[in-house]
């Protein structure tokens, strides 16, 4: 079963990086992950064994950490989000409190968005 918080870090992996992967690997990880098909599922879907659905899985996990170890966008994504609440939070008394908690909420927002 998956996690949710799986789920959603191959989906900003996917998101960044699937145009990297296979024909197969694309296919294979949107029916499972975009789709929530199971193994099985797909595997009669596409007449092919339940390990060869797994395996490709595998291998698109795989390769997506591994772009993203090389080439750290997400990681630098995250650090930019963090470097705009650290600023909002060094300059909260400068707002009043409706101001501050907007700004805060487009922040949070930004992070849904681009992570």
């Amino acid at each position: 079963m998956k996690g949710i918080e799986e789920i959603f870090e191959y989906i900003g992996l996917y998101d960044i990086y699937g145009s990297l992967l296979t024909d197969k690997q694309r296919e294979n990880f949107e029916l499972y992950y975009l789709k929530n098909l199971s193994v099985v599922e797909i595997a009669n879907e596409k007449a092919v064994s339940r390990q060869g659905v797994f395996d490709a899985l595998e291998k698109a996990k795989k390769q997506l950490l591994f772009y993203e170890d090389k080439l750290h966008i997400i990681k630098h994504q995250r650090g930019r989000i963090d470097d705009l609440k650290r600023i909002l939070d060094r300059y909260a008394d400068k707002f009043d409190d409706e101001e501050y908690e907007k700004m805060k909420k487009k922040i949070l927002e930004l992070m849904a968005d681009n992570v």
